[in-house]
């Protein structure tokens, strides 16, 4: 038996969780440890993505607008040079309105 003060119990309601929601599932520890990894990589992927997201946007490379609730984004056409130029590894430069 594991020792209870060796168990970190975020991870174990971390697998009940998965369970109760998934009651099917059922895995060895490398099932369970794989679909641990996967949900810390979505999530890390999306906080990395969000702050990419909003840099890319204060930059003028991209715009945002709101449907519904979610906020959708889009390269902004007037700055399209730029963020051509942008991906080939060049500066940013201040967008129009800022400058």
């Amino acid at each position: 038996m594991t020792d209870e003060d060796s168990v970190d119990t975020n991870v174990a309601r971390e697998i009940v969780h998965y369970c109760l929601h998934n009651p099917q599932a059922a895995g060895d520890l490398e099932y369970f440890a794989r679909w641990r990894l996967m949900e810390q990589r979505v999530h890390l992927q999306l906080v990395e993505t969000g702050k990419a997201l909003e840099w890319l946007v204060s930059q003028g490379l991209l715009s945002q607008t709101v449907v519904g609730e979610a906020p959708i984004f889009m390269l902004n056409a007037q700055r399209r040079a730029d963020a051509e130029r942008f991906v080939k590894g060049a500066a940013i430069t201040a967008p129009p309105e800022r400058r």
